[in-house]
């Protein structure tokens, strides 16, 4: 029986009524998990808010807005949160330093700093993996990491991961890494929550070329959002102080090709498709059987999904 159904069986109200301290908010991530999380729950979120109207705009939904940064002062953050997601992540770090500093060091102090909680999930990235010279390669949790072309985010953030598991360790707080591949979902008011899809989508619109990643299978285990905030639950149920690694991915493997064209077909509009260096994007195909021992199968199919994504954009009828 899937840790998730047991969860269910035992405890309905793991994510009511509960004090969430959550960081990414105004990213994809972040932002899709606040939406949900704050019809019953108390969420705080730490983050810069350094778009005019964003930090108001959070507020007026109910969210509790810390403005700051979680690698440095968390002086005005609360302890007594019943649990933390760490969804936030300097993805374009401009040096190693800053790299370090906001990923490592920061997932190192927010830990720190929370440590009351009753676990602490933080959402790493399939970028800590090391590239395998097979395209068709499937990637489990223990393959070997540290390595590819994403700049200093991809060494930064499985420091992170290192980082989280001292921590949890030194001061006995249950954790999990939950490694996220492609993300997508509706497209929300303020432009966010549908990931890399939405941004090619938008190219197509835009009757742009589609620059796809030269040399790669552009295959993806992509992951709409509403399976991704299912697995919440079940993966703060699996955080322990030895901590577990799980790869958040979907079901089907999915190449880029496949949701332009379809893309193309609800659009009316050409798929101009064009590979080059310019778009060095690294693609990774999970293997799930790890987390489907946890969370159970996936229930948004990716056709459905990328569907309702176009839909979401091009303004058309759900």
């Amino acid at each position: 029986m899937p840790r998730q159904q047991r969860r269910e069986e035992e405890d309905q109200a793991m994510l009511k009524n509960k004090r969430i301290l959550l960081t990414g908010i105004t990213g994809n991530v972040g932002g899709y998990f606040a939406e949900r999380l704050l019809p019953d729950n108390e969420v705080v979120a730490l983050a810069r808010f350094s778009r005019e109207g964003e930090e108001e705009r959070w507020r007026a939904k109910g969210v509790k807005t810390v403005k700051g940064d979680f690698s440095g002062s968390l002086d005005y953050v609360p302890d007594d949160c019943d649990y933390v997601i760490h969804s936030g992540a300097n993805t374009f770090p401009r040096s190693f330093e800053d790299g370090m500093r906001d990923n490592a060091e920061g997932s190192a102090l927010l830990l720190a700093h929370c440590r009351k909680a009753k676990a602490f999930l933080h959402v790493s990235a399939t970028a800590v993996y090391s590239e395998n010279p097979d395209p068709d390669h499937i990637y489990t949790e223990t393959d070997e990491a540290g390595q590819n072309n994403m700049g200093h985010y991809g060494g930064t953030k499985l420091a992170a991961e290192g980082a989280v598991r001292a921590m949890a360790r030194q001061f006995e707080v249950p954790a999990i890494i939950c490694r996220l591949n492609v993300q997508y979902g509706d497209v929300s008011g303020n432009g966010t929550g549908g990931g890399l899809p939405s941004m090619q989508l938008r190219q197509l619109l835009a009757d742009e070329v589609v620059p796809f990643p030269k040399g790669r299978s552009c295959v993806h285990s992509v992951l709409h959002n509403e399976d991704m905030f299912d697995f919440i639950e079940p993966c703060l149920d699996a955080a322990a102080i030895q901590v577990p690694t799980v790869n958040w991915g979907g079901d089907e493997f999915v190449h880029m090709q496949q949701w332009m064209d379809l893309f193309a077909e609800l659009s009316g509009k050409p798929a101009r498709i064009e590979y080059s260096d310019v778009f060095d994007y690294p693609t990774f195909r999970l293997d799930n059987t790890h987390r489907l021992e946890i969370t159970g199968p996936c229930k948004v199919n990716w056709r459905d999904g990328m569907t309702r994504l176009y839909r979401s954009m091009a303004g058309a009828p759900a």
